[in-house]
């Protein structure tokens, strides 16, 4: 029959002749029930269908058994039942399927043409109850069903193709049954040997190649194997071509191969892979109607797909489609949906991103809009508020950069913190990135250091945080560098510095070539090496600065707005190593940089005051240098003011900017060009509000240069003002808690401000307020620690809790200042910030103070109490400036000033820098010198002492020759300030004619704080001696000298300690100090010029330098004397502090030190010990020492008359 060879039989087909009346009605009536019945299951009805099964199950009934159309007819009921199933859902017809279809295959013969289709049909039912059920039987059976069909069909036949089919089929729905690997393996390989089979007429080779599609792409997920992806996607091409007309389906295979390009360009980061991810979802999009359910979702996708592709290409187009179909995707969901804040939160996202790669200011308000829109839409609670809090923070920070409103600020920082609280462990990384980016721009804005602090604590906690992605931490060690630069140009902390550098590579090497924010992260880091390079001025790191300067500036995927920033800062590069090498090519460069990131600055950036103020700074440059136009100063000064102008007058940088613009008046001023009065007292007026926000150093060096511009127009009580104002900020910037060598670099940069200061007020007549500020401005460090170790006696009868508090504070102050001025800075050192201690100082001293009779504790001295320091004598405080020179005259009963007509700044410079052996290095504007060698004293400068200085204090002061009658001679303390603090005033005087050691007895002392806190130290009862001699020294000179001074000081004293050559380890002096109220030092000693905490002692093993001299802290020192080069020499930037290993033992403990100016002969050295020691005798007090020495020295000097080298180098502090 031809229909026992089809699946449907025609309606004209009838069953074949059958001998018999009876046999020939069945035949008539099964001919007629299958094609009813396949006519019912097109009609769609249920009921029609049941109908033709049950007339059909009639006729089958009636059929006798043998008949060959009996086993047909139990296939088409099976037929039946499953059409059945379809449209009702209900087991019990597929059951009913199932149990015909084995009927059936167990009535129609083997050999039968048919059966191989039976079996195939029975097999779809078992997998499909299989499906249903899970029950392994069935799955087993249709295996079995399939291989028999297999081995039965002739290949290249329907039916051996549809075996095939229904091989790949049953394992299909085992593998999604949870069959794993096996069964995967079993699907890939039926269904691809089926689709290399020939296809039936009525087959969908689409169906099958997409789900080969599954399987490939599921074991790629599984194993990573690029191959089988890449067969996934050849597969899913495949089916996409020979797909049939179905929308639908179409649609499905266009998002599958989406998908599969997403996972092959996450593999390959390859741009034509990105490409065909949107060229699929686009279309899957295009073939979806606007009303359709999946059109939100697809949308979507189509959204991520662009900003996937725009990481790798940076084209603003695929923002701008991000844009557009992510409006689209607002629009197509419901105003209730749960998928509505997600997605207007990443529109956001894009807007704030399109701002930064195109500029347009509109974006950024969009982008702030649909993140509140997010936010609103977002329930508490909702799984999506911390993301949506983290991007409404992104877009808020974008407006600010762009606008600086102080509300997106606070927004920022609110958004992040609400972030934070809501943050799950994985994300809580992110969430503390994200807030410490908040509190580094408030620091920015404001200058608050606890915001500073709090940035560094949070980023250090995110890179510690295990759920922090590897972008993420890319992103943190950048922020991170920054904080850490910041802190350092807050509070001078080098091992900051060298570790935001560290920092900084660690943030670029991780980042790819074409990364978004590789450019921002080599401009940071270029940033922190020239910061190095104002620290250390060591010229590479400015080359290198202004190389990696340049290689941000090519990166190609850098925004305007970052574009603008990357010219500014490399214009300000090259402007330093002008500044540093005289290289014109560089100034010219860095103008030409910064007037291109001046004319890509939209007006009202907050920006813009920066990039012109950093412009105006090398126009200034080239007038300085005799180049260019000659508009360029006023130029310089019109930019400078438009930047004072737009800069806000809280903000941190404004007092840097008004400090800018007096250098350039100052200027204008000196070229005889007007500058109008009101515009200084503006100046003027303006510098305290600034100052608030600032941070010290620029409080300092900031009203030092508006000052210095008043006092150069003899503007004098505002000079006064600004001046004094300055000279308060010099102790705050020398933060608490820096290392020594720190607190030296960070008030280098206000090096003669002191003496500026002192005059402007002797100028007004204030003498007694120029001695009050003279004494706030100098010393700084050294009274700092004097303080910390003042005598609590009184303070602890009253409060007990609060005497213990500072002395562990004090304690903790001497340990962190005290650190080693080498120090490379260890991670604790980095992470501990001067804040703290800071913070916790000033409470302390304020608890302290509010306690009756105790206001003024610690407080500056006033004028009575540095009077008291004069007793016996008179304390000769000598400045000079570019007012000219002074002395002050401090006694016990009154304050007088000396007014020094022939002294200039100039000529004590030439003269310390000649007898320090120094000479300046060109271009470094007297910030480096180079050493040398040192001569010592000459006849003629001391002449020049005698005539400009020493003659008219002393004749002030009565002194106009020798006492009568063999009288004593008065006592004179020398406070020399600035450059005058390295020359030996003692020893001024005429060859042949007057003479300061013929009218006085002259003591050093580096302020007068110092010298009242040696007063009040207790005499020494007992006299224990220490002797420390190095005639060897491994790598330096023999000192023979040495022998002999030891021998002289240690006769006929059985407990002095001598320590000798390979007996005076470091170690070995350090424990023996504590019990020395005597010490005597005959050794090698080194003093550094530009950090003079790193001058030393040389020992057997090691240096002594001048910090762990200084932190001993001793009860009971007497005297130590110095017997080694160059002992009191205080370092060229650093004459005001009188930072030498003199003062080092003064802080130790000793109330007098014998020390030496400059290199001494060691012949001299120690005929100069041995007649000191002999004055002195044998009494346990050393008040006789400044007597002594002067007599040692008159005694030099009678036999070295024409050489004061060798009798005049020899110095006493004490009382």
């Amino acid at each position: 029959m031809r229909w026992r060879r089809n699946r449907k039989p025609g309606k004209k087909d009838a069953p074949a002749p059958s001998p018999g009346r009876d046999a020939r009605a069945v035949d008539a009536e099964l001919a007629e029930a299958v094609p009813a019945l396949y006519r019912a299951n097109e009609s769609g009805s249920p009921v029609t269908l049941r109908a033709a099964v049950e007339a059909l199950r009639r006729a089958v009934a009636r059929a006798p058994r043998g008949d060959p159309n009996r086993g047909i007819g139990y296939s088409a009921l099976s037929d039946g039942l499953r059409f059945l199933f379809q449209m009702t859902g209900r087991a019990s017809d597929l059951d009913a399927a199932v149990e015909w279809g084995d009927k059936a295959a167990a009535a129609v013969p083997r050999d039968d043409p048919q059966y191989p289709k039976v079996l195939n049909k029975l097999a779809e039912r078992r997998v499909t109850r299989f499906a249903r059920a899970g029950d392994p039987a069935d799955l087993k059976a249709a295996v079995t069903r399939s291989k028999e069909s297999l081995k039965l069909a002739e290949p290249g036949t329907d039916d051996h193709t549809e075996a095939l089919f229904r091989l790949g089929l049953a394992f299909q729905r085992h593998y999604e049954g949870g069959g794993g690997a096996a069964a995967r393996e079993a699907m890939i390989e039926w269904y691809e040997r089926a689709l290399a089979a020939p296809p039936p007429d009525s087959w969908n080779r689409s169906v099958v190649l997409s789900q080969v599609v599954v399987g490939y792409r599921d074991r790629f997920r599984e194993s990573g194997a690029p191959e089988d992806l890449d067969r996934a996607v050849e597969r899913a091409e495949r089916a996409l071509t020979e797909a049939p007309a179905d929308p639908s389906h179409h649609r499905d295979l266009l998002i599958d191969l989406a998908s599969l390009s997403n996972d092959r360009f996450d593999l390959s980061g390859a741009p034509q892979d990105a490409d065909a991810t949107i060229r699929h979802i686009t279309g899957a999009l295009a073939a979806t109607g606007a009303d359709h359910s999946s059109r939100p979702v697809l949308l979507r996708l189509t959204v991520q797909s662009f900003a996937r592709r725009f990481r790798i290409s940076g084209d603003v187009a695929d923002l701008d489609a991000c844009v557009t179909y992510g409006e689209q995707a607002v629009a197509a969901l419901a105003p209730g949906g749960p998928e509505r804040p997600r997605v207007l939160a990443d529109l956001s996202a894009d807007h704030v991103e399109r701002y930064r790669s195109a500029g347009d200011p509109a974006d950024l308000d969009a982008a702030v809009a649909r993140g509140e829109q997010a936010l609103s839409a977002c329930p508490a609670g909702h799984p999506d508020r911390r993301r949506i809090l983290s991007r409404l923070a992104e877009a808020h920070h974008a407006r600010y950069d762009h606008r600086g409103g102080s509300g997106d600020l606070d927004a920022v920082v609110d958004l992040s913190e609400q972030a934070l609280r809501l943050a799950s462990p994985e994300f809580r990384g992110a969430a503390l990135i994200n807030l410490a980016t908040g509190y580094g721009m408030r620091y920015r804005r404001t200058g608050d250091p606890g915001d500073l602090d709090r940035c560094v604590e949070a980023s250090e906690e995110a890179l510690a945080d295990p759920g922090t992605g590897a972008q993420e931490r890319a992103t943190c060690l950048g922020n991170l560098s920054v904080a850490h630069r910041n802190r350092y140009q807050h509070f001078g902390a080098r091992a900051d510095l060298d570790h935001a550098i560290d920092l900084g590579h660690r943030a670029v090497e991780a980042l790819g070539a074409g990364h978004l924010q590789r450019a921002s992260r080599l401009d940071s880091l270029a940033s922190s090496y020239a910061a190095r390079f104002e620290h250390s001025r060591e010229h590479a790191d400015l080359d290198t600065a202004v190389a990696l300067g340049h290689e941000a500036l090519g990166c190609t995927r850098a925004g305007p707005a970052e574009r603008r920033l990357i010219q500014s800062n490399l214009a300000a590069h090259l402007l330093h190593r002008f500044d540093a090498a005289r290289d014109l090519a560089d100034l010219e460069a860095g103008i030409v940089l910064g007037r291109e990131a001046l004319g890509a600055t939209p007006p009202g950036s907050p920006e813009r005051a920066r990039i012109a103020s950093a412009l105006a700074g090398a126009l200034l440059r080239r007038h300085q240098s005799g180049t260019g136009p000659g508009t360029g100063l006023r130029e310089a000064v019109e930019h400078i003011e438009q930047a004072v102008a737009a800069t806000a007058p809280d903000s941190p940088e404004l007092l840097d900017r008004l400090q800018n613009l007096a250098v350039a008046y100052r200027e204008q001023h000196e070229r005889g060009d007007g500058v109008p009065a009101d515009a200084v007292t503006r100046l003027v007026e303006a510098a305290p509000r600034a100052a608030v926000a600032a941070p010290p150093v620029s409080r300092a060096t900031g009203q030092l240069n508006i000052g210095l511009l008043a006092l150069s127009m003899g503007l004098l009580p505002e000079a006064a003002r600004m001046l004094r104002a300055a000279v308060e900020a010099l102790p705050e910037c020398a933060a608490q808690g820096l290392a020594w060598s720190d607190q030296e670099q960070a008030i280098v940069g206000s090096r003669g401000l002191v003496g500026e200061a002192t005059a402007a007020h002797l100028a007004l007549g204030d003498v007694e307020g120029a001695v009050e500020l003279a004494e706030l401005g100098r010393g700084v460090l050294l009274s700092r620690r004097l303080d910390a170790r003042g005598d609590v006696t009184e303070l602890a009868a009253v409060s007990p809790e609060l005497a213990d508090r500072f002395e562990q504070l004090g304690a903790e102050l001497d340990r962190r200042s005290w650190s080693s001025g080498d120090e490379s800075g260890g991670a604790s050192t980095v992470r501990r910030s001067p804040h703290d201690i800071t913070e916790r100082w000033d409470g302390l001293l304020d608890r302290i103070r509010d306690l009756p009779g105790f206001s003024g504790f610690l407080r500056p001295p006033r004028i009575a109490d540095l009077r008291r320091a004069a007793t016996g004598g008179t304390v000769v405080l000598v400045t000079v400036s570019s007012l000219g020179g002074d002395a002050v005259l401090l006694r016990p009963d009154g304050v007088d000033r000396v007014p020094l007509p022939h002294l200039t700044r100039h000529d004590a410079e030439t003269h310390a820098h000649a007898l320090a052996g120094l000479e300046p290095v060109p271009g470094e504007e007297g910030r480096v010198v180079t050493y040398v060698g040192s001569g010592g004293a000459t006849p003629e400068l001391l002449e020049w002492l005698w005539e400009t200085i020493a003659g008219p204090v002393l004749a002030a002061l009565g002194h106009t020759g020798p006492p009568s009658a063999g009288g004593p001679l008065p006592r004179v303390w020398w406070v020399p300030a600035g450059p005058l603090g390295l020359l030996p005033l003692h020893a001024a005087g005429v060859r042949g004619g007057p003479s300061a050691l013929d009218r006085v007895v002259s003591s050093y002392t580096p302020t007068v704080r110092a010298l009242l806190h040696a007063r009040r130290r207790p005499v020494a009862e007992t006299r224990t001696q220490l002797a420390v001699t190095m005639r060897r020294t491994p790598g330096m000179a023999d000192l023979t000298g040495t022998a002999a001074e030891a021998a002289q000081l240690l006769a006929g004293r059985a407990d002095a300690v001598a320590l000798t050559d390979g007996d005076a380890t470091a170690d070995a002096v350090l424990r023996a100090l504590p019990d020395a109220g005597w010490v005597h030092f005959a050794c090698h000693a080194s003093g550094h010029p530009v950090t003079p905490s790193r001058s030393r002692l040389h020992l057997y093993d090691a240096p002594l330098p001048v910090p762990e001299i200084s932190r001993l802290g001793l009860r009971s020192g007497e005297l130590a004397y110095l017997s080694a080069c160059s002992t009191g020499q205080a370092g060229v930037f650093h004459a005001d502090e009188a930072i030498h290993l003199a003062s080092a033992f003064q802080l130790a403990g000793y109330r007098h030190v014998v020390a030496t100016l400059w290199p001494v002969d060691d012949t001299v050295a120690a005929m100069a010990a041995r007649r000191f020691y002999r004055l002195l005798g044998d009494s346990p007090t050393a008040d006789g020492a400044a007597h002594a020495l002067h007599e040692t020295t008159c005694r030099l000097r009678d036999r070295f008359p024409d050489a004061p080298d060798l009798w005049a180098p020899f110095v006493h502090s004490g009382p």
